[in-house]
């Protein structure tokens, strides 16, 4: 998780040197030992865990809107 924390870091910090259409998607089961910074510098979204990885994925993305990431107050 710290390493996950740094590179989150690092990220948000050089916003301008990443690719307009790059998304890091993360997915995760609950808990407390998530860093709070990668949670602060996310858009998050919040589901009941589906059966499997690939049918997470899947509804994740057909649920999202392509308006949700472009006009977020974080970019």
């Amino acid at each position: 998780m710290p390493s996950l924390e740094r590179i989150v870091k690092r990220m948000s910090e050089n916003a301008e040197d990443i690719h307009e259409s790059y998304r890091l998607y993360l997915s995760s089961m609950p808990t407390g030992s998530f860093p709070v910074s990668v949670l602060q510098d996310s858009v998050k979204i919040t589901n009941e865990p589906p059966k499997g990885l690939r049918a997470n994925v899947r509804r994740a993305m057909v649920d999202m809107e392509k308006d949700m990431f472009e006009k977020h107050c974080k970019f």
